[in-house]
């Protein structure tokens, strides 16, 4: 078959861009390309595996003690966090469950939720990210819809599972004080502690996972994500000027895309000094940028409590540490775009996407400082429409 010359180049353009994102990741620390060897390594795992679980692969074969995650158990190792991901994907392939089979995670932001997340992709299941949110009935119909297979979740979840069938595997990701086991469950710990802790058989592809929409017209659609491409860190890293060597605290529940996509991207980032995620189950206003944090990821809400601390409170706290907020989520007014960077000063980036689209756009802090003094020139925008809308219609007008 002969392509024609706009299929041709066409073909150029996207080998070109290709480059581009390639270079880009170099020069932010992402791969190192004077490692050959890692980097073609790295590719074949995303291929088998998807990146959920080949990050963290890579992060443990480059800096195996470095502290990957701390939550309110300690903190894990990457090999640690390598380990206990094989154990859990083994274990649950022992109990059945099959490559391609949807399993659902129903858990706040700990290191069983991470767990899951890297099990999944080395077993091969397709992940499905529940919102914490839901109400039974929503969950039920999603988890039918879906075609899940087993339910991994928090114990603080646990009336909702009361609309599943009973048969439909059941393990407890994090044990709350008070809290039983239900009868048929497993806990995460169980099934580590007794599990392989070699990588599994290869699956025949990536399992994927699903994204939820936020359901504002009706139920929450599922947005499956069955190819990445290893590049897709590019999008961020091209735009944003993360610090290396340093803790990102993510306050956007890792069951929503931004949460998500800043925890992988956050992997591939691993160093061995001074690179962890903390995680928290709940998240509170004064504890969101603590120290030694230079990277936050956060909604407009939580920004919004954030300013709105006392002075005396926001007194206590280094805001200088801060280099890097990345917020998206929900729109955000100029007007708490002006007060965030009065704040913390020139750090806050604006990502823009769509749970089906992933990254459309990302505003830089001088940009949205740009939007908001064109807008005072011109008229006060409404409070809902969001900075990236400010930027493409302001530059429309030069």
């Amino acid at each position: 078959m002969t392509l024609s010359a706009a299929a041709i180049l066409n073909r150029l353009e996207i080998a070109a861009e290709d480059a581009r994102a390639v270079v880009r990741l170099h020069r932010s620390g992402v791969i190192d390309l004077t490692r050959p060897d890692r980097v073609l390594r790295t590719t074949r795992n995303n291929k088998t595996y998807g990146p959920q679980a080949t990050l963290i692969m890579k992060a443990a074969l480059e800096h195996p003690d470095a502290p990957a995650v701390a939550d309110e158990r300690g903190v894990l190792t990457y090999r640690e966090l390598d380990e206990q991901s094989n154990a859990l994907a083994n274990a649950l392939l022992a109990q059945g469950l099959r490559p391609g089979s949807v399993v659902a995670v129903l858990a706040r932001d700990h290191r069983g939720l991470i767990l899951a997340i890297s099990a999944a992709g080395r077993a091969g299941f397709r992940l499905a990210m529940m919102n914490t949110g839901f109400a039974k009935p929503q969950f039920a119909e999603v988890c039918k819809r879906e075609n899940v297979r087993a339910v991994l979740h928090d114990s603080e979840f646990n009336g909702l599972l009361d609309a599943l069938p009973p048969e439909l595997p059941c393990v407890l990701t994090w044990l709350d004080d008070g809290h039983g086991v239900p009868a048929g469950a497993r806990t995460l710990d169980e099934l580590i502690v007794g599990g392989d802790t070699s990588l599994p058989p290869s699956p025949a592809r990536p399992g994927g996972f699903i994204i939820l929409t936020s359901g504002t017209t009706g139920l929450p659609k599922g947005a499956p994500r069955t190819k990445l491409t290893p590049l897709v860190s590019a999008l961020f890293v091209d735009r944003i000027s993360f610090p290396r060597r340093s803790a990102v605290v993510i306050v956007s529940p890792l069951f929503h895309a931004t949460g998500f996509g800043n925890v992988e991207r956050r992997n591939g980032f691993s160093q061995p000094d001074g690179d962890i995620a903390p995680l928290r189950r709940r998240v509170h206003a004064a504890a969101a940028g603590r120290p030694p944090c230079r990277n936050t990821v956060a909604v407009p809400t939580m920004l919004h409590r954030m300013v709105s601390l006392p002075p005396e409170v926001l007194a206590r706290y280094d805001l200088s540490a801060l280099r890097v907020i990345v917020v998206a989520g929900s729109a955000l007014s100029p007007e708490l775009a002006a007060r965030v960077q009065d704040t913390f000063g020139e750090v806050l980036y604006n990502l823009y996407g769509s749970t089906e689209v992933a990254i459309a756009s990302v505003v830089q802090p001088h940009e949205l400082r740009r939007a908001r003094a064109l807008w005072a020139g011109h008229r006060s925008p409404p409070a809902s429409r969001c900075s990236v809308t400010m930027i493409a219609e302001s530059r429309g007008r030069r």
